[in-house]
């Protein structure tokens, strides 16, 4: 545990994002890594499948995103004013609340994916192999939400080591077994999608177990009682519900967008699908750092707004700024000039429809990468001093009245790229309106300790 609320801000900084950034590096790993096999060893229609699936999972894990960034805020800024007994009460009522979601998402999967993906317009076949991919993923929820908790709940109190320890463990699993479960190496049958999706639900039933015993283990501020799991604070519920619905709000305002968006490219075929999910990687890889670094300024920003130390959340935030923007140059530059050396990590050398459509979407995406990471620096800033409707608000203008009508409007005129001119343009815009909220300083108002 790391008290971020006196001391070096930049070194603070480094020190509390390089575990982080091995925790998203696994993360993003362990959620790719099927889709990295599909793409070298399957057909066009298992890179389409998965690519959709991770998709809806996204959309799903918006959910255990937004209670555990709640929780988070609320644990965090406790920690900075030193109110341990209410932290102990926001532990307990935050693993309750990710257990009763996780069983939700569970039925939700199993019984309506078909009719989602007939929604957004899925060809027959590809629908039916997606689907059965969610339907095994869907069992990892239960366990899978709790675990996101457990992590955000340690990086809250400035320990980002232990979550980086039931990440890794479920990169590996994956990695392991997807190979064996896919392409039915040695004595093992070939599952193909259903392989892809067995391996994910192993790995998270693993990494949980690490998870679960590392938090039990664990002494301090965060040592609880779990059958108070079983009873819950309502008034812990209450705030982490007031900082997490908005910040799940915002999660699933992106998550349906970027369905909205798959069904404008689903139009186009298995080529433009299978390219959109190779991209949206790279799109990972592009905003790599901002995640982390973005995680960093959040813990370190709700630390400080609990202490009230203001000056220290302004700094932190521009230090994020300047480290985040001159990494996510590099992948512009890189996007702009020689597109394919990403490409064809995700898509085969064959499929010259699908590296065409992917080289225009990163050549046309590599500026609005730039506008992008300033957006997530300051989500992250108003998530952990606390303005998180307003981080919600902006983000939904930004898809819903910016990008879906201009991807509307400009694909009529441009086709398939106009989707990509659209995508792009709405990050440049949104983080003129996220500028605009930002040097108003109503945020500066906001918190959980007032």
């Amino acid at each position: 545990m790391k008290d971020f609320t006196t001391g070096n801000i930049r070194k603070q900084l480094f020190f509390l994002t390089m575990p982080i950034l091995f925790v998203n590096l696994a993360n993003f790993a362990n959620l790719f890594v099927n889709r990295i096999w599909a793409g070298k060893f399957l057909n066009n229609d298992a890179i389409a499948a998965i690519s959709l699936a991770n998709v809806l999972l996204y959309i799903a894990l918006a959910i255990g995103i937004g209670i555990g960034t709640g929780a988070g805020t609320v644990i965090s800024q406790y920690f900075g004013a030193r109110k341990n007994k209410k932290i102990k009460q926001v532990l307990v009522s935050s693993l309750s609340l990710s257990i009763l979601c996780g069983i939700v998402v569970f039925f939700v999967f199993q019984f309506f994916s078909l009719d989602v993906l007939f929604l957004i317009n899925t060809p027959l076949k590809i629908a039916y192999m997606t689907t059965t991919y969610l339907k095994i993923c869907s069992f990892s929820f239960v366990l899978l939400y709790p675990q996101l908790m457990i992590g955000y709940i340690f990086r809250a109190v400035g320990d980002t080591k232990k979550p980086l320890i039931f990440t890794l463990t479920a990169l590996i699993t994956n990695t392991i077994l997807d190979p064996f479960l896919m392409l039915g190496l040695l004595f093992f049958p070939k599952l193909g999608v259903e392989g892809a999706g067995i391996s994910f639900l192993i790995s998270v039933v693993i990494s949980f177990c690490v998870a679960w015993i590392l938090l039990i283990k664990n002494k301090g501020v965060l040592t609880f009682v779990i059958r108070d799991i079983l009873k819950p604070s309502f008034s812990s519920l209450v705030k982490i519900l007031k900082y997490g619905i908005p910040t799940g709000f915002q999660n699933l305002v992106v998550s349906s967008g970027i369905a909205v968006v798959q069904s404008f490219i689903n139009k186009y075929g298995a080529p433009a699908i299978a390219a959109y999910g190779a991209c949206t990687i790279v799109t990972q890889i592009a905003v790599f750092f901002c995640i982390s670094f973005g995680t960093s300024v959040s813990i370190i920003a709700g630390q400080n707004r609990g202490a009230q130390r203001l000056d220290r959340v302004v700094k932190v935030t521009k230090e994020g700024l300047m480290i985040c923007l001159s990494t996510t140059l590099i992948i512009t530059v890189i996007c702009l000039i020689y597109p394919e050396i990403f490409l064809h990590i995700f898509i085969q050398a064959k499929s010259i429809k699908t590296l065409n459509i992917g080289d225009h979407y990163l050549k046309i995406l590599a500026i609005p990468y730039l506008f992008m990471t300033v957006l997530m620096i300051f989500d992250s800033l108003f998530c952990g001093v606390g303005a998180n409707f307003a981080s919600m608000l902006i983000t939904a203008i930004g898809i819903w009245g910016i990008r879906i009508p201009l991807i509307y409007i400009l694909s009529h005129i441009f086709m398939l790229n106009g989707v990509w001119y659209g995508e792009g343009l709405s990050y440049v815009f949104t983080a003129f309106i996220t500028g605009i909220y930002y040097f108003k300083g109503s945020w500066k108002l906001k918190g959980v300790i007032n």
